[in-house]
């Protein structure tokens, strides 16, 4: 069975952006609790080294971290999607959940984002 997990990015100590009394954490930790309960949905808040372990144990097909970011840059604006280099299945869910995203809050702009993550070794 595929199991998904989704961590809300940052951490309670850690909060991230903070801007016009909206804190990075507050939000992320709202959206992740709207999935709670959902079929093979596991939502994980712990800290970033914790997390990797949790996530390591479980093998899930697809592990999502959400953050809201913050920026007074007039170029950056938008909803961002990080995906696994050379991973088809990877830029298409970041396609289908950053589409989605923007859809919902009123398309602010797309962009995707050719990060330098690869992909760990699975022991």
């Amino acid at each position: 069975m595929s199991k998904i997990v989704v961590s809300p990015g940052h951490t309670a100590e850690y909060k991230g952006a903070e801007k016009n009394g909206y804190v990075e954490y507050d939000i992320c930790r709202s959206i992740a609790d709207h999935l709670l309960g959902l079929p093979d949905v596991e939502v994980i808040d712990t800290n970033l080294s914790e997390r990797i372990k949790i996530i390591n144990d479980i093998k899930p097909e697809v592990a999502v971290e959400i953050h809201t970011g913050n920026s007074n840059m007039y170029n950056h604006f938008g909803t961002k999607a990080f995906f696994m280099i050379y991973d088809r299945a990877s830029q298409q869910l970041a396609e289908c959940l950053a589409g989605s995203v923007s859809t919902t809050l009123g398309n602010r702009g797309l962009r995707f984002i050719l990060a330098g993550i690869k992909r760990s070794r699975r022991r």
